[in-house]
Order: structure tokens, then C-alpha cells, then sequence
């Protein structure tokens, strides 16, 4: 009894050492990250808009799906010309799958022509662990008043071939568009699929 008690704290204790995790309908964890041109950005500064985070890591195949299709891109430049902030977060840290220097990274994001509000990196993987990130590609979105609304993954489709992205439901997209037009999420919560983070 003694040893299953002291498992349970320290799990308990392995859940907390990582500070505040989300949940749905509550205060999404803030954060303060450098943009891929060492610009600042928190979460807190883009209070009064929806926000979409997008987990990514450019050399896995399940993003390449959707970048290749452009539905990513397309889904970018959508949303943020109707106001929404789109922050691509990377990560992956230095040295590892889908971590670029700084002169091949912004190569890369021209290369790609995406319209995220800003790409930003996330290498000693704090924030993934606050947002529970598993894999790429993996989305959020936070409301106007700062509280989580959507987790998971970014359609129902989990290939790797961009012909599907143009059949599949794209879950960030049903989200967005049902609250942009005032109507409440149709679902909170999906099943994410893609690469593992690279820690």
C-alpha cells in the first residue's frame, strides 16, 4: 500500500513539475516566445482575438501533407485576414528533426509563403509540455477571452498523401468558422495524429 501511495505522488508530482497544463473551457497557459526573427511574443498580447496555435516540424511527413496541398498555408491566410492571430510554435531543439539556424529558417518560411502571425520557437520544449503537445501537427484554439476551446489534431484523415486534406474534415476550420459566426464549437476535442515531438 506504502508503494502504490508513493507512486501516486510522485506522478502527481511529475504532472505539476511542469506548471500549468490546459484544459478545455479554462485559461490557456500563457507564454513568452521569440518569433523566427527574435521579436517577443506572448499569448496575453493577443487577448481579444481568436488564436490559433499550430504545432509544426517542417520534415515531418504529416506536415508536409498539409503544406504541400496548401491547406495550411490557405487555412493561414484565411483566418488571419478575418482577424484571427495564427502562431506556428516549433519544438524541436537544436540539433534535431524540423530545427533550423536562424538564416535557413527564414529561407525555408519565404520558401513555404505562409501567412501565421508569427513562427515561433519553442526549443527547450516548455511550451509543448504545458499544452500537452505529443506530435505534428497538433492545433489550439483560444477565444477572445483568453480560454482554451479547441485540442487535437487538424482533420480526420491521418495519411500522409495532400490529395486528402481536400476530402477530409478539417477540424481547426469547423471551429473557426462556427465561432466566427457566433455559433458555440461543435466539438472541444479531437484525436491528433502525426510525428512525435523532438525533444
Amino acid at each position: 500500500m506504502n508503494r502504490i501511495l508513493l507512486l501516486f505522488s510522485l506522478f502527481i508530482f511529475s504532472l505539476g513539475a511542469y506548471g500549468q497544463v490546459y484544459k478545455i473551457g479554462k485559461p490557456a497557459p500563457d507564454f513568452v516566445l521569440n518569433d523566427s526573427e527574435g521579436i517577443e511574443h506572448s499569448l496575453s498580447q493577443y487577448r481579444g482575438k481568436y488564436v490559433v496555435l499550430e504545432w509544426t516540424n517542417f520534415e515531418c511527413i504529416f506536415v508536409k501533407k498539409f503544406y504541400r496541398s496548401y491547406k495550411m498555408t490557405d487555412l493561414q491566410e484565411e483566418f488571419t485576414e478575418r482577424g484571427v492571430i495564427w502562431l506556428t510554435i516549433c519544438s524541436s531543439a537544436p540539433g534535431l528533426e524540423g530545427s533550423y539556424g536562424e538564416e535557413a529558417l527564414n529561407e525555408l518560411l519565404e520558401e513555404i509563403e505562409g501567412y501565421q502571425t508569427a513562427y515561433l520557437l519553442d526549443e527547450t520544449g516548455e511550451i509543448a509540455e504545458k499544452y500537452m503537445v505529443q506530435v505534428t501537427p497538433q492545433a489550439y484554439i483560444i477565444d477572445p477571452g483568453g480560454n482554451l476551446i479547441y485540442a487535437g489534431g487538424m482533420d480526420d484523415k491521418p495519411s500522409t498523401i495532400p490529395l486528402h486534406t481536400k476530402t477530409a474534415t478539417n477540424f481547426v476550420e469547423v471551429v473557426l468558422n462556427a465561432v466566427l459566426n457566433g455559433d458555440d464549437p461543435p466539438f472541444s476535442e479531437t484525436k491528433s495524429y502525426g510525428c512525435g515531438i523532438k525533444r
